[in-house]
């Protein structure tokens, strides 16, 4: 029975080291994982991983998610890459019913959260009713459009309180 005892200890000093450092390496890989799935939806979405991050973590404090901050920029640069092409986008029909820029500060039409600032401006003067059609007209999820319709000056907040937020 001592024998037995003693080497239940001397495996016990064996096995808890494996057990951490199997809960470490786990951790790690998936904390790997999700860098990558960043970084794969911000290539998607067009966008740095720095500035979808903050997009994504602000989504999700207002009921959205990650991937739906992605679909809705994947969105938005599928439509401004039809534009720069001169096909037609719904973009194109926001900026003429809600006049909506398209246009960035260096001249050059907007992406990302420039783009999202431009709209933030836009619903500044518009009543609820027109906030929500130019949001789904462009393809905005529920999340974005809920952020914006709260002006330039609380989306730039929201960004930079994700930022602190970030891992």
């Amino acid at each position: 029975i001592q024998q037995f005892q003693a080497l239940k200890t001397a495996a016990a000093g064996v096995i808890a080291p494996l057990l951490s450092l199997g809960v470490v390496l786990n951790r790690t890989l998936d904390f790997a994982a999700k860098g990558e799935q960043l970084l794969f939806m911000a290539n998607a979405a067009n966008m740095a991983a720095n500035e979808f991050q903050k997009l994504a973590i602000a989504n999700t404090r207002f009921g959205g998610s990650k991937e739906g901050a992605a679909g809705t920029m994947a969105g938005l640069a599928s439509q401004i890459q039809a534009l720069k092409f001169g096909e037609s986008a719904p973009l194109q029909d926001a900026a003429v019913k809600y006049g909506l820029s398209l246009m960035g500060a260096s001249g050059r039409l907007a992406e990302g959260n420039e783009l999202l600032r431009n709209v933030a401006r836009t619903m500044e003067r518009l009543d609820v009713g027109a906030q929500l059609d130019l949001g789904r007209r462009i393809g905005l999820d529920e999340a974005t459009i809920r952020i914006l319709q709260r002006g330039v000056a609380a989306f730039d907040a929201e960004l930079a309180e994700a930022e602190k937020r970030k891992v």
